[in-house]
């Protein structure tokens, strides 16, 4: 096995050892939560439609997972979808409650969440939450329309529940020194997610072709913020940020392959430390990669020196 399973028997190391025998012996993997049909939650108003919507979307995303990185989760997650930001709270609460969690101290923000999107989502470890904006009609145009880049963004979202389960950090974990959660750099979490919706919306972004450089290299070029202001929770937040955060992610899997991208979160899971986390899977520390970063971000020829360079 991967990573070692330690007693006391607690929650998290049941759930450890639930994924863990499963992935040493299939047959196992029937106790898996996830072996179970997501429960969806979604307003009354069209409701078919809409649990369709998000059924179909929720499928193709797990099945994307399975088939271009071997990734499985062994737990199970909530799936909230409306086009009223309103009815989030309250259906988010309900689908807590039916999985004996209490219910969040404070409701999610999600009118700044949908406000001025088209589609919006956030990710945690008991959900995840989506909202689109109202239709003229809902019918099967407005579906098929919806679809693609509704399921985009959910895989986004499903590579959050990747990183979870693969650093055993459900419940939360503090970093030693208490200052921020264990699961980070906060832009490793979104820029790897970035990088995953990308592959999944074209294959291509797995190349190193100089177009495709270019294009994920553009926004990074752009931006004003340092990578290392993009560490501690929750600081990756505009359109900038996350720019910067995908081409992060984005020359580190191509240096070393995309599968690097899942093993720092193992590696974290086992570590319990970022820099020793990062140190293992990409051969140096987390402070080095972001002052190098900063000499590539903005350099197309440094970039591609950097990404030929191979694995250290």
């Amino acid at each position: 096995m991967d990573t070692k399973l330690i007693l006391p028997f607690d929650d998290r190391r049941a759930g450890q050892w639930c994924r863990q025998l499963g992935l040493s012996n299939v047959d196992l993997q029937a106790a898996w939560p996830s072996q179970n049909a997501v429960r969806i939650y979604t307003d009354q108003f069209e409701n078919a439609l809409k649990l369709a919507l998000l059924s179909k979307a929720e499928a193709t995303a797990r099945q994307f997972f399975k088939d271009q990185f071997g990734i499985r989760l062994s737990g199970s997650f909530a799936l909230i979808g409306t086009e009223d930001p309103e009815h989030v709270n309250p259906l988010l609460n309900t689908a807590l409650a039916e999985r004996g969690v209490r219910p969040r101290k404070s409701p999610l923000d999600f009118e700044k969440i949908c406000q001025g999107r088209k589609i919006g989502a956030a990710a945690n470890r008991e959900f995840i939450t989506m909202c689109w904006q109202k239709p003229d009609a809902y019918n099967s145009a407005w579906a098929n329309q919806i679809s693609p880049r509704l399921t985009a963004i959910l895989v986004h979202e499903f590579m959050h529940q990747a990183q979870y389960e693969l650093a055993i950090d459900i419940p939360a974990r503090r970093l030693s020194n208490n200052k921020d959660w264990l699961l980070g750099p906060a832009w490793m979490i979104e820029g790897s997610a970035e990088v995953v919706e990308e592959i999944f919306q074209n294959a291509d972004v797995q190349t190193s072709d100089g177009n495709t450089l270019f294009t994920m290299q553009k926004p990074a070029r752009r931006a004003r913020v340092l990578l290392s202001d993009l560490n501690q929770s929750g600081a990756v937040n505009d359109s900038a940020d996350y720019g910067t955060a995908r081409f992060a992610a984005y020359i580190l899997a191509q240096k070393h392959g995309v599968q690097s991208l899942f093993d720092y979160f193992r590696a974290l899971g086992d570590t319990e430390d970022r820099d020793a986390a990062f140190r293992q899977v990409f051969g140096q520390s987390l402070g080095s990669f972001e002052v190098e970063f900063e000499n590539v971000r903005r350099d197309f020829g440094a970039a591609r020196k950097y990404i030929k360079k191979g694995t250290p």
